[in-house]
């Protein structure tokens, strides 16, 4: 078991999986079901996403568009969902609009927080396509930490054009060595704090790194964010890569 002085300096570990299935079934979408998911799933998965996103982020801008995405979807989240920090721990994946086009519709949705991320110093990108397991309804990403880089990701969180609070998800650019990761992390933090931040997710197992590395460089920023004057402060979470063994959390939490 983690010492509750570990978890405390991150902030409360949320696990959301069980919590989304109970949302999925309380927030039916005969919309995407019945119409959308059919035309969608014979595109592939990046052409797929951006018309899904492109339309959807023109409704939400449109006169009447909250109107019309309410007569689609359910945008009410169940009073069972709320918790002390949000109107519904469920939030949105960073991953699911990575390029921000949507966001402004897809907070009528009945999340409670919407996740920016990952975002690095500079644009990751990738041409390679996107798995799509249809059947078991399952995506692979062939680069992890693809993203518009830092300077893109500032301007959007500034103009949100939403009311939800914004969690950033703060990533090392891939092949920096993990002892030059923490200064710019920091950094980054820093200026996004100041551009409206709610809160920051930090990776528990960055890709390639060993616990003795993870673990040095989360204390530093928990380290940091301690220092910081009240007003400054803002909560810590851990992203937990999902096809992290057991084993591999447990010698984590150790240290």
């Amino acid at each position: 078991m983690c010492k509750e002085s570990f978890w405390e300096r991150f902030g409360r570990v949320i696990l959301f999986q069980n919590v989304a299935k109970k949302a999925v079934k309380l927030v039916p979408d005969w919309s995407y079901r019945t119409l959308f998911r059919p035309l969608l799933f014979r595109l592939p998965a990046r052409a797929a996403r951006s018309l899904a996103l492109g339309l959807f982020g023109a409704v939400g801008r449109m006169p009447g568009g909250a109107v019309v995405i309410k007569t689609l979807g359910h945008q009410e989240p169940s009073p069972l969902l709320e918790t002390g920090w949000s109107a519904t721990p469920v939030g949105l994946s960073g991953i699911v609009d990575p390029a921000g086009v949507a966001r402004r519709g897809l907070a009528r949705l009945g999340f409670g927080f919407m996740e920016i991320g990952p975002v690095t110093a500079l644009p990751v990108e990738s041409r390679q396509p996107i798995g799509l397991d249809a059947a078991a309804e399952q995506l692979w990403f062939p680069e992890p930490y693809e993203n518009e880089g830092f300077n893109r990701v500032m301007a959007k969180l500034a103009n949100p054009g939403h009311s939800l609070p914004q969690y950033v998800r703060v990533a090392p650019m891939p092949g920096l060595e993990p002892e030059r990761t923490e200064p710019l992390t920091l950094l980054m933090m820093q200026e996004l704090i100041f551009a409206g931040a709610a809160g920051f997710y930090v990776d528990a197992l960055p890709p390639g790194w060993d616990l003795e590395s993870s673990g040095r460089a989360l204390s530093g920023v928990a380290d940091w964010m301690e220092q910081r004057e009240a007003e400054l402060r803002r909560p810590l979470f851990l992203h937990v890569a999902p096809d992290i063994e057991g084993n591999g959390l447990s010698g984590f939490c150790k240290r």
